[in-house]
């Protein structure tokens, strides 16, 4: 999605709702994408409670330009552990 898309659904949800809690950045692997901190800039505003970035963390923790940036930006950054056994993550993921 690119940010211009992006921001018309923000706006849209703004506009119909005065206003929400929370806007939650999920599916895939958010951090993998290319524009994320444009996109979570142009998500912030007085009427968005809360930003949050849903991740498996493993971009972060490669690149702490990134952790940086997400966290001028203010958002939340939430890690989701598909397991916690290092044979079972190497066979979905491909890596540890």
């Amino acid at each position: 999605m690119s940010p211009e898309e992006f921001e018309r659904h923000i706006d849209f949800v703004v506009e119909a709702t005065g206003g929400v809690d929370l806007v939650n950045i999920t599916g895939g692997e958010p951090t993998r994408h290319p524009q994320l901190i444009e996109l979570l800039e142009r998500a912030r505003r007085p009427e968005i409670g809360r930003i949050t970035v849903n991740t498996n963390g493993l971009t972060i923790a490669r690149d702490p330009f990134l952790a940086q940036e997400l966290a001028r930006v203010g958002a939340y950054v939430i890690l989701s552990f598909d397991t916690l056994e290092p044979q079972i993550s190497q066979q979905i993921h491909g890596l540890d």
